[in-house]
């Protein structure tokens, strides 16, 4: 790109571009903490003139090259990218590239909440099923499962833990939970399947309890605002959420409320999303300090709840 003049150092575009170009170089010469600078500075100047593709490109870069060197600090800069992916982008065949690199590092991080991703990106393989290609046979999240066949890699899995070999063909998901919680297992991405999927449900579960807590701490008035603004975000609503729920809402009748979406895991998991908190000041300043991502103490105040909505709800999109 030519620039003409003295003015392009004071252009937020030929900043970004030129921070971006640093980071390359440095690339080449092997100076991946040094590069990864240099992408933040470059994303934060792509900010400032809201170029969504520059935007996710800074920090797919930062996040991918940094991954093997600091595992923990590629996660915060792919909570970022998730967060503008999400919110900037609907055609899951352009973003490929950083899907995958949100994935593999949520992976790597053994991050739970990559389950939730891949059940987004498994109902948009309806719509766009060229991501088979990227993402082979992906096993998602399903909350429908409350028996599980007791298979080989299962099997072995709980033996080696427990040392008790099991003489039954199935194994039903309130055992499996107690068989969790006895041994203290956190995620892992190399755990099988079914092991994997009872702990994001027992993970689903815990943040619904979180959230009634933040729910019945709630002004009334804010009730409608908080469920309105996700709902207006899914364009199509969802399969569960009629005119009922809806005067529920309006009426502020928490307690009715919090029933309703405590029916089942896919209600739950609705409520969490429209509960969801998100303030990018907080993010990018564990960023810089080099801490890990939090949402304590935020409000919906501290980011925009459309915003929320739209990162969050695009697996609704896909559904039905």
């Amino acid at each position: 790109m030519k620039c003409y003049g003295d003015s392009y150092e004071e252009s937020y575009v030929q900043k970004a571009i030129i921070e971006y170009s640093k980071a390359r170089k440095l690339l080449s010469e092997g100076k991946y903490n040094k590069a990864y600078d240099y992408f933040i500075n470059g994303f934060l100047h792509a900010k400032r003139f809201n170029h969504p593709a520059m935007i996710c490109a800074g920090l797919n870069s930062a996040t991918w090259w940094i991954r093997k060197i600091n595992k923990k600090k590629a996660l915060y800069t792919a909570n970022l990218l998730e967060y503008y992916t999400g919110y900037y982008f609907e055609d899951f065949n352009y973003i490929s590239n950083w899907l995958d690199t949100i994935i593999n590092v949520k992976q790597l991080n053994n991050d739970i909440r990559v389950l939730s991703l891949l059940k987004i990106i498994y109902n948009a393989l309806i719509t766009f099923p060229d991501l088979k290609i990227l993402l082979g046979n992906i096993q998602y999240p399903d909350f429908k499962i409350e028996e599980y066949t007791l298979n080989k890699r299962l099997y072995f899995f709980i033996y080696k833990k427990s040392k008790k070999r099991l003489r039954t063909k199935s194994l039903n998901a309130i055992d499996l939970k107690k068989f969790i919680q006895k041994y203290g297992l956190t995620y892992k991405k190399t755990y099988p399947f079914e092991i994997k999927n009872e702990l994001y449900k027992m993970h689903i579960n815990k943040t619904f309890k979180e959230n009634i807590i933040k729910f019945k701490n709630e002004k009334k008035i804010k009730i409608p605002e908080l469920f309105f603004a996700t709902y207006c975000a899914l364009i199509e609503k969802p399969y569960f959420t009629k005119s009922h729920i809806l005067r529920l809402i309006f009426k502020g009748d928490k307690d009715k409320i919090i029933k309703y979406f405590s029916n089942n895991y896919e209600k739950m998991y609705f409520f969490n999303l429209m509960m969801s908190d998100f303030s990018e000041k907080n993010l990018i300043n564990n960023l810089y300090n080099n801490l890990p991502y939090s949402t304590e103490g935020m409000s919906s105040d501290g980011g925009c709840l459309f915003f929320i909505a739209r990162k969050k709800l695009i697996t609704e999109l896909f559904k039905n």
